[in-house]
């Protein structure tokens, strides 16, 4: 109860000092990331009442080419089609944080602007910049800084507060979410590309195997009869799949 007690405060005192209509009970927060040059993916976690929510986690592969690899808009991309669907099942939160600063808070305004919505909260969180380094070797940090809708300079939260714990470790967590998200996905686009070297597997009979068992993971536990049995591989192919499968 103590501990309900300190993040209902937490809440009430980010409501206070970002400026917020409600208090943030929901909160959802999104980030873009790219990593080795691979495609964008834009990841949203969902905290309630100071909680992680996971089953309500999602991430979002970016559908449109941005030259450059635009930050704001996939931003704009991904918000829209959160808002969207949103809009549609009655489903948004108190505050969305965008990691990011002024730029990516003003791509997602204009998503607010084209579908009307003027009752939930949106700030974007910028990390800390380096500053300086003393002569003893510490390096200074400026504060994380809050970009609020048409404020011109950005709010801080003093670190250490439980309000700056809370609203930082939603971020982190988005963070660490899209790294997963990535992760898995370069992992997948390994496998698949390590099984096209299997003679006689082209992408049309790798299609044929996935819709049989849905994903790589699956195949990879496949038995020979199982193999056999799939209409348009052979009885040959279905021998050199089962050996790759099963060489480790």
């Amino acid at each position: 109860l103590q501990e309900d007690d300190q993040i209902q405060t937490a809440l009430r005192r980010i409501q206070m000092k970002l400026r917020l209509k409600n208090i943030p009970h929901c909160i959802e927060c999104f980030d873009i990331s790219l990593m080795q040059g691979e495609a964008a993916v834009g990841s949203q976690v969902v905290f309630v009442n100071g909680k992680a929510k996971k089953e309500c986690y999602r991430s979002y592969n970016i559908r449109s080419h941005h030259e450059g690899n635009d930050d704001f808009l996939m931003m704009y991309e991904v918000l829209k089609r959160r808002l969207e669907s949103g809009l549609k099942e009655n489903n948004l939160p108190d505050l969305i944080i965008l990691d990011g600063g002024k730029g990516q808070l003003s791509a997602v305004l204009r998503v607010f602007d084209e579908l009307q919505i003027q009752t939930i909260d949106i700030v974007a969180l910028a990390k800390a910049r380096f500053q300086s380094e003393s002569e003893q070797g510490n390096l200074h940090f400026s504060q994380e800084r809050v970009f609020l809708p048409h404020v011109k300079d950005p709010v801080t939260i003093k670190s250490g507060t439980k309000e700056y714990r809370l609203i930082t470790s939603i971020r982190n967590e988005a963070h660490r979410f899209a790294i997963t998200h990535h992760r898995k996905q370069r992992e997948k686009r390994q496998i698949q590309r390590e099984i096209l070297q299997i003679p006689g597997l082209g992408k049309k009979k790798e299609k044929l195997l996935l819709l049989h068992f849905g994903s790589i993971k699956k195949m990879k536990t496949a038995k020979y009869d199982e193999l056999c049995a799939i209409s348009g591989i052979s009885l040959s192919l279905a021998k050199r799949i089962f050996e790759y499968i099963h060489s480790e």
